[in-house]
């Protein structure tokens, strides 16, 4: 069920925490669905059988706050939480409820964590987590949904490319991990990779902007085939 089990950096593992055969996570049935909600009951569908998905928006450039994204990922919180999903796995053989609290939000800028909190605290999701990644290193929860440091970039720089960054989000998650994004996002990491300074002495810097290139090209390859796209 991982993503990608053998790519570089090998101190991550982009997979559900539990195993397969023993992971388990359910919905509950849909009620009034409509055109959004068919959407996100396919996304969160496609994240119970496989531990992934990747609903990905039309393609705009926006700002880092985006407003759209914003809206979205508190639309598939109160949608996964509206459909009763219900965990199984080996500390919980007989199967729980899945919690708000179980539940967090994985975003790259301290603005981005502002907006979503505010959006969850108004639908009364107080117990939902949203954090940045440096705050979500080394805690863990049921369902992630992380939103992708590309997403609606003109281009990448050092920054949004950062591999430990991604890694982190995309290896919070014990049973399933929502990746949000754009379309054109794959572009970015697509063709010749960003030239760097290939000298003695050029220091690491070269060689963490190529590896957070490779690493976010190959987690959008392996995300592929759990694609839910947006219209």
């Amino acid at each position: 069920m991982a993503v990608a089990k053998h790519f570089y950096p090998e101190d991550h593992h982009f997979g559900a925490a539990v195993a397969d055969g023993v992971r388990a996570m359910k919905l509950g049935r849909a009620a009034s669905v409509r055109g959004r909600e068919r959407t996100l009951d396919e996304a969160l569908q496609v994240a119970a059988t496989n531990g992934w998905a990747y609903l990905e928006q039309p393609a705009v450039q926006t700002l880092v706050a985006d407003p759209e994204t914003v809206q979205l990922i508190v639309d598939l919180v109160a949608r996964l939480l509206h459909r009763g999903a219900r965990l199984r796995c080996e500390r919980n053989t007989r199967g729980i409820a899945l919690q708000a609290s179980q539940i967090a939000i994985a975003v790259t800028h301290n603005d981005q964590k502002a907006m979503v909190r505010t959006l969850l605290d108004s639908h009364n999701l107080n117990s939902v987590v949203v954090n940045t990644a440096n705050k979500l290193q080394g805690l863990e929860f049921e369902f992630v949904i992380c939103w992708h440091p590309l997403a609606g970039l003109d281009e990448p720089d050092d920054f949004h490319l950062e591999a430990g960054r991604l890694c982190v989000m995309c290896t919070r998650h014990r049973h399933a991990c929502v990746v949000v994004g754009r379309r054109g996002d794959r572009e970015l990491v697509e063709g010749v990779p960003p030239a760097t300074p290939g000298y003695p002495g050029a220091g690491s810097e070269a060689d963490d902007l190529l590896r957070g290139w490779e690493v976010h090209r190959k987690v959008f390859e392996a995300l592929s085939p759990f694609l839910v796209t947006v219209t």
